[in-house]
């Protein structure tokens, strides 16, 4: 759903690429790397590694083409949003205007083999697939490891009686590697007159995916340290799997629990499943979602808990990469009740695809 901020680099090509030059017979339609030959290739070369750091024709970008040989970028993004920027422009999902559209030039059946043809240059393999990249959730944890910052905030109505609670937290991702992220942490927690509580939170987390499927799986640890005495710190073991339902849905889902230092007696196991529409293919847009929680806790006497959470995801950005969510979460009828509802937000900035006010 995202458009790297190299992408520009990626497929900019020069403003005279002598698109009316024939490279090859006009008898029968050309393949992938013959369009790619006949329309990249000069800014890109024929190798997709992109000009070499001396050539004059460099002094036209803001950033040299970028070098389809690497793995980790040819693998971010999903083909989709390539196909956008061909096809459109740069300046059509907030890129460099140095990259023209192409519509006229190839058709939409072209235009996709060149995307083809481009994911040739470099061994992808060991990497997620930028397709299984999908929209971050409020409770499910996302299975695609991201680089990327993001400032959340819960506001907790209690059941009955007593104080309102706020949680505010300051979260960086960052990838590791072709499978990897690591992340941290830190929250404050307040409710009424109580004086305020600190808590930092450092995870890790793996994925792993079968090119024959489409399916992603991760498996990761958290640690919440608890900044405030009396706190007890808790070791948060998961797995997640991310999925597309059609063209059009997505489902992912987390399996997690919390295991407190202070007993695992007291700690419970979570499972979230959350199913997201994708109703356009631009990356800008209301991206609604449907989450549901169940919470069983270790203790036999304790009650399982079950919450929905309607939300909507705003992509503010015209490449996706900076956006709002707000979610509410409600207990259902039947189950513990530990709040009246909750409202979740976050503010997400997806440092990958460049900078905060870049693309907009």
């Amino acid at each position: 759903m995202k458009a790297h901020a190299p992408l520009v680099a990626v497929l900019a090509l020069c403003a005279g690429l002598g698109a009316g030059r024939d490279a090859f017979a006009a008898d029968g339609p050309l393949t992938g790397k013959q369009l790619f030959v006949r329309h990249c290739a000069r800014c890109h070369t024929t190798s997709g590694r992109g000009l070499p750091a001396t050539h004059p024709l460099l002094a036209n970008f803001a950033a040299p083409p970028a070098d389809f040989s690497d793995p980790l970028f040819n693998s971010m993004e999903p083909a989709g949003d390539w196909f956008l920027v061909v096809k459109h422009g740069g300046a059509a999902m907030g890129l460099s205007p140095q990259m023209p559209a192409h519509a006229g030039r190839m058709d939409d059946g072209e235009i996709a083999s060149v995307i083809a043809h481009l994911a040739r240059f470099a061994d992808t393999s060991g990497y997620p697939p930028g397709e299984l990249n999908f929209t971050r959730s409020v409770r499910t944890i996302k299975a695609f490891p991201e680089t990327e910052l993001l400032l959340l905030g819960r506001y907790e109505e209690p059941e009955g009686d007593g104080p309102a609670a706020w949680r505010s937290t300051l979260y960086h991702a960052r990838r590791l590697g072709p499978r990897w992220q690591g992340e941290a942490k830190l929250s404050r927690l307040s409710q009424g007159a109580t004086p305020e509580e600190y808590e930092a939170e450092l995870g890790v987390k793996w994925a792993f995916h079968d090119r024959g499927t489409s399916l992603l799986l991760a498996a990761g640890t958290d640690v919440e340290i608890p900044l405030h005495d009396g706190g007890h710190t808790t070791v948060v073991p998961y797995f997640s799997h991310a999925s597309p339902l059609g063209e059009r849905f997505t489902l992912q889902g987390t399996l997690r629990t919390h295991l407190p230092a202070s007993g695992v007696r007291q700690g419970d196991v979570e499972l979230s499943e959350v199913v997201h529409w994708l109703p356009g293919e631009w990356p800008r847009g209301i991206f609604p979602g449907l989450e549901l929680t169940v919470v069983a806790p270790f203790e036999a006497e304790d009650r399982w808990r079950l919450s929905l959470i309607p939300q909507l995801h705003l992509a503010l950005s015209k490449r996706g990469h900076v956006a709002v969510n707000v979610g509410l979460e409600l207990p259902l009828a039947g189950a513990r009740k530990d709040f009246g509802y909750r409202l979740h937000t976050f503010l997400l900035w997806d440092m990958a695809d460049g900078g905060f006010w870049e693309g907009w």
